[in-house]
């Protein structure tokens, strides 16, 4: 693990393990997200004001990781890797 990262949620859902680490320098906190890919599917990176979310390419199985700034980057990121809503909503309430 990344100097400076700490775990604050390890669990499994929608049968995926799943771990959320938080970094915090005293003025901002990043959140970062390691899974496994659910499916295939093209990655994808983009900026929407100051919100960055950041995918990657993958397929069924191979370890992946994101980073977000926020509960909803988290969330939509988690969306698009293959969890449920519920799931997603109930991963990225962690991230504060």
């Amino acid at each position: 693990m990344d100097a400076g990262w700490k775990t604050i949620l390890d669990g499994s859902y929608d049968g995926q393990p799943v771990k959320l680490l938080k970094f915090d320098n005293g003025s901002i906190s990043w959140f970062k997200v390691e899974t496994v890919q659910k499916g295939d599917v093209i990655g994808e990176a983009y900026r929407d004001g100051d919100s960055v979310v950041e995918g990657v390419f993958a397929s069924d199985g191979d370890p992946i990781e994101f980073e977000g700034i926020n509960q909803d980057d988290l969330r939509q990121s988690l969306l698009r890797v293959g969890f449920s809503s519920g799931a997603a909503q109930d991963i990225a309430r962690e991230a504060r």
